[in-house]
């Protein structure tokens, strides 16, 4: 008889069904995994945050009004003296610009040809030759420009001539100017307006040295009496030999030299044998 062996079967089991799986949700990368560049950035410009010191903030401070500052008052300026290897005054110099010896021995020269104006007239014309040979020298060596001849500014000449017509004219060392009364001056006129003739501002400039200068001007010019007319063709070129010594061109244009009086006195006076 045969057996068989019955295979024990075991009952199936049902299988769960396939549920998906539920994603965790995502998180926020942690700031060491984050963006590298992003975290260059910042730790660049953390770097150069505590690099940079800060600046301290100043309390507002209130503007001073005008009305209660104070300027400073310039100082007058003084004549320089020149001094010997001693360093004592060398009473024969003093150090000064040539427009003031110009203007001082203009109005000498003045004085000395026309003996009927006052010494402030005089002043007066010394100012206006100064001046037109100041602005002849500035436009030669480029300090001022040079103004066109227009039509317009012809006709303002034409007109100021026709003005001055009737005043006095008076000529000294060549240059021919009108003289018109202010109170009781004459004065000269430059440009149709007057030159002032006051001889304050002249002596502050050459200081202790003015009355010197001047009597030496004038003790030169007394040998030239009966020679007027030579002295006055002659006096501009002495001014050019006795005047002070500065720069050529612009470097020495409003500049200060060495004006010796014992040169004026040289150039000046009259020898005997010229005539």
């Amino acid at each position: 008889m045969v057996t068989t062996r019955a295979a024990s079967k075991q009952p199936k089991q049902n299988k769960p069904p396939n549920i998906p799986k539920a994603k965790p949700p995502p998180t926020k990368p942690s700031k060491k995994h984050r963006n590298p560049k992003t975290n260059n950035k910042k730790q660049q410009q953390g770097q150069a945050q505590a690099q940079t010191p800060r600046k301290r903030k100043e309390p507002p401070t209130q503007p001073t009004p005008i009305t209660n500052r104070k300027r400073p008052k310039p100082e007058p300026t003084k004549p320089s003296s020149a001094k010997d290897s001693k360093g004592n005054v060398d009473e024969d110099t003093v150090i000064i610009n040539r427009a003031l010896v110009l203007n001082l021995w203009s109005a000498c020269v003045a004085h000395f040809l026309h003996n009927h104006l006052s010494w402030p007239s005089c002043l007066s014309v010394g100012k206006a030759i100064s001046a037109i040979c100041a602005v002849s020298k500035g436009r030669s060596v480029g300090v001022f420009e040079k103004v066109e001849e227009t039509e317009e500014r012809r006709k303002e000449k034409e007109e100021r001539r026709r003005r001055a017509a009737g005043l006095e004219e008076v000529e000294v060392m060549g240059f021919r100017l009108r003289l018109r009364e202010e109170g009781e001056e004459r004065l000269a006129v430059l440009s149709g307006r007057t030159e002032g003739g006051g001889e304050e501002g002249l002596r502050g400039k050459f200081g202790r040295m003015y009355e010197r200068v001047r009597e030496v001007m004038e003790t030169g010019l007394e040998s030239w009496k009966g020679e007027e007319e030579e002295l006055d063709r002659r006096a501009f070129g002495m001014y050019e030999e006795f005047r002070p010594s500065v720069q050529q061109g612009q470097g020495g244009w409003g500049k200060k030299g060495e004006l010796r009086l014992s040169r004026i006195e040289s150039v000046v006076e009259r020898d005997d044998g010229e005539g």
